[in-house]
């Protein structure tokens, strides 16, 4: 059964050990985006390893292309960064000052000076303030002066693929709407959603695909692909567990160029770089470059999210929402607050479950049956309602009706 899906299959150690030996590796644009992310010292022995394996990587001509596009972007989102913790500094500053002077009270405690109190603070914060304007004044010149993208531009001299002519280009576009419409990996992810790329910029990580299959074709050496792009059409993933590349991915490499695939996270890559490499790497560029991975995940994870969870509350609560809105055999709503409070309960009840327990979008089907056994709820809540503002009606007409029978005894 092997030999007819080899690709289904774990790479056994040993296996790695072998491609290592002698494979190419190929580097997703997020890769070289992340080095603007990092630390000197952490894109230092990225640097290092760069060198180490510099006859032996390559980039494709799109992952070119989306990082030169794609580089101002992410220095000036680092600098609304440095904005942002400037910022949240000096409130912390104005705070303590204001605190202090409110809250607390050393008239009768001769031990305790408020003035130096807060002076401690301040100074101390200061330092940090400096610290960070200082680094800021560092990545502002990148747009005049860019060490990073000189580094880049010089380890991938002459390591960079072909572009397509337009003819190609249009052809692939084509052979992605099929693709994707079965949704066969990698790339359908960036045509799905409120967040799906713009015209034909869905098919960026479908090119580098077929950049990267051309390539192997004319090397005829085993491919291992460092992206840090989690999505599930590069990426095995079973109930929230990552087990490895889409096999689709192995098995379409090794039946168009006879080699075989691996992929590796930025963090993972330094840890088998480490291993096979026989490198020297702090342990803290590793967990760095891991920490800015999950963290660059999480927002896209809420992105996506956002736009996932709107589709299935679509589906769960529309009905019932027109229902409430448009039904004027009762006229028993006069304003939209039933209304606005319903929202506010499904965003909350689908918020809080979905991060608090970890919930994947792709479960938001299971979700969505939980909702639906809270609309019994919803619905005795109006039923209640009903009833209450028929009493209310009731006894408004019964004090009409009083105040008519009322005699004016003036």
């Amino acid at each position: 059964m092997k030999n007819n899906f080899t690709h289904f299959y774990p790479t056994l150690e040993k296996d790695i050990k072998i491609i290592w030996a002698d494979c190419v590796f190929v580097f997703d644009t997020n890769v070289l985006l992340d080095l603007y992310r990092y630390t000197s010292k952490t894109r230092k022995e990225l640097y290092d390893i760069f060198d180490r394996i510099k006859h032996r990587i390559w980039i494709p001509h799109q992952v070119a292309l989306e990082f030169l596009k794609n580089r101002p972007d992410v220095i000036i989102t680092q600098e609304n960064m440095f904005e942002k913790a400037n910022k949240i500094l000096n409130d912390i500053i104005e705070n303590a000052d204001k605190d202090i002077n409110k809250n607390l009270n050393f008239r009768h405690h001769p031990a305790i000076d408020k003035n130096l109190l807060f002076n401690k603070v301040k100074k101390g914060i200061g330092l940090i303030i400096k610290d960070l304007k200082s680094k800021q004044k560092k990545h502002k010149n990148l747009m005049e002066k860019d060490d990073i993208l000189d580094k880049v531009s010089q380890i991938f001299y002459n390591k960079v693929g072909q572009a397509y002519s337009e003819e190609k280009l249009e052809e692939i576009y084509k052979i992605g709407v099929k693709r994707y419409k079965d949704k066969i990996p990698p790339g359908y992810r960036d045509s799905i959603g409120d967040n799906k790329k713009e015209g034909n910029d869905i098919y960026g990580d479908l090119l580098i695909w077929f950049q990267i299959i051309d390539y192997a074709k004319n090397v005829k050496k085993n491919i291992i692909f460092i992206s840090n792009d989690y999505k599930e059409d590069w990426w095995w993933i079973k109930k929230g567990k990552t087990i490895g590349c889409r096999p689709e991915l192995k098995g379409e490499l090794m039946k168009k160029a006879g080699v075989t695939f691996h992929m590796y996270s930025s963090d993972r890559f330094l840890n088998y770089a480490r291993i096979n490499l026989d490198l020297k790497i702090d342990s803290k560029s590793i967990d760095e470059v891991k920490d800015i991975r999950i963290k660059q995940k999480e927002a896209e994870d809420r992105n996506r999210f956002d736009s996932d969870t709107r589709i299935t509350e679509n589906l769960i609560f529309n009905n019932m929402i027109d229902k409430l809105k448009f039904s004027n055999k009762e006229k028993l709503f006069s304003s939209d607050e039933l209304i606005n409070e319903i929202n506010k309960f499904k965003h909350k009840l689908i918020y809080d479950d979905v991060i608090n327990e970890g919930i994947s979008s792709k479960d938001l089907m299971e979700l969505a049956k939980k909702i639906k056994e809270e609309q019994k709820s919803i619905k005795d809540t109006l039923s209640n309602l009903k009833i209450s503002n028929r009493i209310k009606n009731d006894k408004s007409e019964t004090e009409d009706k009083d105040d008519d029978n009322t005699i004016d005894e003036n």
